[in-house]
């Protein structure tokens, strides 16, 4: 699976979160994941939150299909109280 961020993004959140969007991106989408349509808000193009493992660490990142891969727009750590509420329907 190919995988796209902003290069400016990937190192923002490499600096501060201490994840690669790509590389810990394709690791957390290899794994038991949980995917949810992100429909809060019209983004002008379909939104995705997926749930999965970085490191044995559960993660959040938003991405969204393009150019035939998906490209990851943020990721985060998940807070224990999130983590417990998520895990469960991992598949």
């Amino acid at each position: 699976m190919r995988i796209t961020s902003d290069p400016a993004k990937r190192q923002w959140t490499l600096d501060n979160r201490g994840l690669d969007l790509e590389a810990d991106g394709a690791e957390a989408f290899a794994g038991r994941t949980l995917t949810l349509l992100d429909d809060r808000l019209d983004y002008g193009e379909a939104r995705f939150q997926t749930y999965g493992t970085v490191r044995g660490r559960l993660v959040m990142v938003v991405w969204t299909p393009r150019n035939g891969g998906r490209h990851v727009i943020s990721m985060r750590h998940c807070h224990e109280r999130e983590a417990r509420r998520v895990r469960p329907h991992l598949v």
